[in-house]
């Protein structure tokens, strides 16, 4: 079965009922590039590496074609579903074709790619008869988590907050070493850092380490649901995610107002710091992790985007997102950044400026247009289990 768009589905209603349903395709194949002329942030090992079928789809379509799938396999009576991972070369991954981890009614998972490539092949060859063995388990007791908290408190103004922020929970399978041990790592190593400095910053720096990101924000939404107080005095949140590659780009998300902060604060830092970093200015809303939480509510908040690693095509997700991916001169950097990005924020005579949110002009009008995937209220996340 292969759909790109919701109407594809339509050309097998009534085909599915006892059946189980292969999803998507084996994937195309980049031919290898020649490792003397590859730019370094770019695949330098002579290898075939697969490419993204979806790397311009628009998210919104592509949850809406998720979500509608998931109602479709259950009308037509399918007994079970198999998806084609994005990873290749047997790393294993998991779906449901859900999110926040609701169970289906139709048995889901993932194979790996070359388990998929010959089914795939075997139904080219007409009909294949197969035997599928999906054992998972899932419970309607509610699981209570905790954010990691911590502050350094303002000397001056100790109610206006600067928040920098990681997620600790990984993805199924995945150990999570990258994804996001590095982030959190880093904003554990800046507040150590800054500890030992003994800094006595103007506005308080809090430390905040989020769980239930991977599951859709849920600490950060809940965060900043329970505490108004905290949100009517927040300055300025940073938050990083998958800290792997160092940190490149600050993502305005629309809060286009405070570049010019931004680049006061990117004066002042080392030369070897500040020409590694740049804006995205004008900036849009573009990321899906805890700082929309933030942003969704108003209040500035700022992705640290790290340079694209190989690790994103090759183990990201997956069960080999372990320890000896990790590159030890990037993290410190990240750690100096984020340091660095909390002192100058905090003591700032500034506030950074709030301002509406928006996002890329809509087509028809030419005027921006309001920032649609925002999260819901925390508490239909947090909760929703309960």
């Amino acid at each position: 079965m292969k759909a790109e768009r919701v109407a594809d589905l339509d050309q097998y209603k009534g085909k599915l009922k006892g059946a189980i349903v292969l999803v998507g395709a084996p994937g195309d194949l980049v031919p290898p590039e020649d490792p003397l002329l590859t730019p370094f942030d770019r695949m330098q090992v002579p290898l075939n590496v697969p490419k993204s079928r979806i790397e311009n789809r628009n998210l919104d379509e592509l949850l809406k074609l998720v979500r509608a799938m998931r109602s479709f396999f259950d009308a037509e009576g399918a007994v079970a579903v198999l998806i084609a991972p994005d990873k290749w070369y047997g790393l294993f991954n998991m779906s449901t074709v859900s999110r926040n981890y609701q169970e289906g009614k139709v048995p889901t998972a993932s194979v790996t790619r070359e388990n998929f490539a010959l089914l795939t092949r075997l139904i080219a060859g007409g009909p294949a008869e197969v035997e599928v063995n999906i054992q998972n388990a899932f419970t309607d007791k509610p699981v209570e988590t905790y954010n990691t908290v911590a502050e350094i408190r303002g000397s001056e103004n100790p109610d206006e907050v600067v928040i920098v922020g990681g997620h600790l929970d990984s993805w199924d399978l995945g150990t999570g070493a990258t994804d996001n041990g590095t982030g959190s790592t880093a904003v554990l190593e800046a507040a150590r850092a800054l500890q030992k400095l003994n800094v006595k910053p103007k506005r308080t720096i809090r430390f905040i380490l989020f769980t239930g990101e991977e599951q859709g924000l849920n600490g950060s939404s809940s965060f900043a649901a329970d505490h108004p107080e905290v949100l009517k005095g927040l300055d300025v949140v940073f938050n990083q995610d998958s800290g792997t590659g160092r940190i490149t780009n600050v993502s305005m998300q629309g809060f286009t107002e405070a570049a010019s902060l931004f680049r006061r604060w990117f004066s002042q830092m080392p030369s070897q710091v500040r020409t590694e970093l740049t804006l995205t200015d004008p900036g849009t809303p573009g990321g899906g992790s805890d700082e929309m939480a933030f942003v969704c509510r108003g209040v500035p908040a700022f992705s640290l985007d790290s340079k694209r690693w190989n690790y994103e095509a090759y183990t990201w997700h997956t069960n080999r997102d372990t320890f000896d991916k990790l590159v030890f001169d990037e993290l410190s950097f990240n750690a100096r950044v984020i340091a660095l990005l909390a002192y100058l924020a905090a003591e700032d005579p500034r506030t950074v400026p709030r301002e509406p949110r928006v996002t890329a002009n809509d087509p028809a009008t030419g005027k921006p247009k309001p920032w649609p995937n925002c999260v819901p209220a925390a508490r239909d996340w947090a909760h929703r289990r309960k």
